[in-house]
């Protein structure tokens, strides 16, 4: 890895794909990232260039859980199936009434998490406040975040759009390991009545002249009304609950590439190479000349090497040297040198004599 890119926080899909190219000596578009990511080889990176809401949010385990107890759905509200019981844990399900736990045997009542399900046995909870993200956040390919990379990838193949929709929303995963929920406000939903987003977009229409003044004037005070009854209805309300999940990451937010992903990305190539010629080793099968190489080096230079002795230990521009001699291009000799270099092998200057 070049001493300019250790120094970058992360490069577009653009330059990750060169870069792979150019130490895997082959082939590798935009298109190959995306999928690498979607394959779950790869991290991808979301930079959140001017700020998005989000609520915390923690993954957990179903016998670790809280769950209510939903009702039967009712015909006038479908959609909105009466909850009888809440806050029940996991072990506390055998304690219910006895009721209750007929209805959950005969499936007349059923166990919803106090979250959204991820996985079959893990589920997301999420926490209250709802604040301000920015900057770069990685992507755990866990809600709609996924879908995201999926059309963009079906975009850029030439593929069939993605129809399917994840209702959850999209997360993202700080440096930190913190799990964020994306949120966006009824403010900014044009389709909610009294929204500044519906003004907005009522401004927007009556511009086009389409409408005569008096008309124009009764859905600006139609809308007015609407206004205030928004306001005073969010002001009853704690602040979460003027935000819903974001069904997209935000579109000025582009999508990006930490060097420290593409580093793992080739350690784990290398490991998946150093394993194939283990195998091949042991049935006497082929392996290539550059495999060879790499195993050589690492035990020329580091299976006689002392963790607590830095002298003992080889500098980075001798491996490399020794590799070029070998054949080996120069980027992929110094790819192959940082790779080989073990995790307890002395950083910085030597101490002298």
């Amino acid at each position: 890895m070049s001493r300019l890119l250790r120094l970058k926080s992360f490069l577009t899909l653009g330059e990750a794909a060169d870069y792979l190219a150019h130490v895997l000596e082959e082939d590798v578009g935009v298109s190959d990232v995306l999928q690498l990511a979607l394959d779950g080889h790869l991290t991808l990176t979301v930079n959140i260039v001017n700020g998005t809401s989000a609520r915390k949010a923690r993954i957990v385990s179903l016998k670790d859980g809280t769950f209510n107890v939903w009702g039967e759905v009712d015909s006038a509200q479908p959609f909105l199936p009466p909850v009888l019981v809440r806050g029940v844990k996991f072990h506390e399900i055998d304690n219910l009434e006895p009721a209750i736990r007929k209805g959950l045997e005969n499936q007349s009542l059923y166990l919803r998490p106090q979250g959204d399900l991820v996985s079959e046995d893990e589920y997301v909870e999420y926490e209250e406040p709802v604040f301000t993200i920015w900057g770069l956040h990685d992507l755990p390919m866990i809600g709609a975040e996924r879908i995201n990379i999926q059309q963009a990838y079906q975009e850029m193949t030439g593929g069939p759009d993605v129809t399917v929709m994840n209702l959850d929303g999209a997360f993202v995963v700080s440096k930190g390991g913190d799990l964020y929920h994306l949120q966006e406000s009824f403010e900014e939903n044009e389709y909610k009545s009294g929204s500044h987003a519906f003004g907005r977009s009522l401004e927007e229409e009556l511009a086009k002249g389409s409408y005569t003044s008096e008309h124009a004037e009764a859905m600006r005070i139609k809308y007015s009304k609407e206004r205030e009854a928004y306001l005073k209805n969010k002001a009853s309300k704690p602040k979460h609950a003027d935000f819903y999940a974001a069904d997209s990451l935000p579109q000025d937010a582009p999508i990006v590439v930490r060097p420290q992903a593409l580093n793992e990305l080739l350690q784990n190539l290398l490991s998946q190479a150093d394993s194939e010629a283990d195998f091949h080793a042991d049935s006497s099968e082929y392996v290539s000349d550059h495999l060879r190489i790499v195993n050589r080096a690492a035990k020329e230079f580091w299976s006689t090497a002392d963790p607590d002795d830095a002298n003992s230990q080889p500098k980075e521009s001798e491996v490399i040297d020794w590799l070029k001699k070998q054949g080996m291009p120069q980027t992929t000799s110094k790819w192959v040198a940082r790779i080989i270099r073990p995790s307890w092998a002395h950083s910085g200057r030597r101490p002298g004599p």
